[in-house]
Formats: structure tokens, C-alpha cells, sequence
């Protein structure tokens, strides 16, 4: 059986890599695409000198051109029509990147979205206080941004995701991890993979549980008519193409 082609994306410091981990780590079957070290290689094979993640993300608009960016997104919207035949794919990136002079966007085009056929786009969300806690906590070579400035680069990436739902005629997920813990995010994971009928097992239980099984099913999530409706209290749920879904008959009331 096929499997389903999910865009993970969010401004650094919202939690993708931690959403990206948890999804390995508990669905099978998953491939992940780190497109940050996708393009950190790529850039690598034309460089004599060795290239860090940490000085691409300070230096990014000065080491990596829009032409590196168009041919790995080339690449990898070739490669997704094999892949996705027999898992499913989780391509982790985002097209907004913070550089001294203010953004740089580096977006996909009408073509390879068409040819990607995202499924679904989950959108990692906090609050910009909090983005800038973590950042500063963690910089891994970014520049530490103003409250400002964390909020607007989520506004490019988020706008940039609704529109990459628009041209696909996917849903979009914008999840806030401002509170978030691991298990609960997992399981709003879970459930939004259940809700866009992606055929995965679970290798293991919530963080917390220590358990493993084996085809654990969480409920399928109801719907709620219109745009940006919230689901569950956790994340909003966005569906271009189809702003009224109706809910499946086993979703489970919440």
C-alpha cells in the first residue's frame, strides 16, 4: 500500500526536530528527510572546505544559493515518487530562514508541488517569548532573535505553508507546542496521521509509557466545519480545498 507524503515544517526553535524524532522513533513505516542536511551535503560535494549545519544556519543566504535549494528540491520531488510506494515520507524543512538583512524564502514552485503530492502539512507553532527562550538556550549557531522577530518569521512560514495547502489541495495542521509535552504531542501526532488515512503501526508506546506495542490505534480526530477550526484544543486544522469535511463515522467525540 501506498503511503502518505507529510511536509513538516515551523520556525527553528517550534519544535520540528522534536516532532521529527518522535514520529521516527514511534511509526513504522516512516522515512524521514532531514532537508537541512540534505542541502548541507549537496553543498558539501562543491566546497574544498568543511561545511557545519551551525554555519549554514548563520551564514545561510551566503552559503547556500536558491539554485542549491531549487535542485535539491528537484532532487528529492523525483525521488518521492519511488519512496512513497512502499512507506511513508516525512520531509522535515522549512523555506524561511532568518538572515542579517531580515528572511530569505526559498519555496517550492507550482511544479514540484505538484509532483511531491504533499498529503498533509504539519506546522510546528509557539509563542515568540517562548521561541526566543529556547534559541537562546540553544542557538546551535542562529542568531538569537527579538520576540519581534521570532513572530514574524512564524507568520512567513505558517502564511508559506497555508499556501503550499492551497496549491496541493491538502490539509494543514498548525500545532502549537508553546506547553506541549513529548507524549502529548505525540499523540496529536498520532491521531492527525490517523485522520489523513496514513497506513502506519506504532513501535512503541508514548513517551512515558515504556511499553512497546504493535498496531496501537488512537482515535480518528472529529472535524469541525470551516477554516482553522480547533480540534482537541491543541492544534488547528485547516483544509483548503475542503473547508467543511465531514467527519468519519468512527470518530470518536471529544
Amino acid at each position: 500500500m501506498p503511503g502518505k507524503v507529510f511536509l513538516l515544517t515551523g520556525a527553528p526553535g517550534t519544535g520540528k526536530t522534536t516532532a521529527a524524532n518522535l514520529l521516527v522513533e514511534n511509526i513504522r513505516p516512516l522515512k524521514r528527510v532531514d532537508f537541512g542536511r540534505v542541502l548541507l551535503e549537496h553543498r558539501q560535494r562543491r566546497s574544498a572546505a568543511k561545511l557545519s549545519r551551525a554555519a549554514i544556519r548563520k551564514k545561510s543566504a551566503e552559503l547556500i544559493s536558491h539554485k542549491d535549494v531549487a535542485a535539491m528540491d528537484d532532487w528529492f520531488a523525483r525521488k518521492v515518487q519511488t519512496w512513497h510506494l512502499t512507506q511513508n515520507i516525512l520531509l522535515d524543512s522549512h523555506a524561511v530562514t532568518k538572515e542579517a538583512f531580515g528572511f530569505r524564502v526559498t519555496p517550492y514552485n507550482l511544479a514540484q508541488l505538484e509532483k511531491i503530492g504533499f498529503d498533509a502539512i504539519l506546522v510546528m507553532h509557539c509563542e515568540p517569548k517562548e521561541l526566543v527562550r529556547r534559541i537562546k538556550s540553544r542557538p546551535g549557531g542562529r542568531r538569537v532573535p527579538t520576540v519581534h522577530e521570532a513572530a514574524q518569521h512564524q507568520y512567513l512560514q505558517e502564511s508559506l505553508a497555508l499556501t503550499y495547502g492551497v496549491a496541493s489541495g491538502c490539509p494543514c495542521f498548525v500545532i502549537d507546542t508553546t506547553k506541549n509535552k513529548a507524549r502529548r504531542l505525540l499523540e496529536t501526532l498520532l491521531k492527525i496521521l490517523e485522520y489523513v488515512g496514513t497506513p502506519f503501526t506504532t513501535s512503541s508506546a508514548p513517551p512515558g509509557k515504556g511499553k512497546k506495542t504493535r498496531g496501537r490505534s488512537l482515535p480518528i480526530i472529529p472535524t469541525s466545519a470551516g477554516l482553522n477550526a480547533k480540534l482537541n484544543g491543541r492544534f488547528t486544522y485547516t483544509n483548503p480545498s475542503n473547508p467543511s469535511p465531514k467527519p468519519s463515522s468512527s470518530s470518536a467525540p471529544v
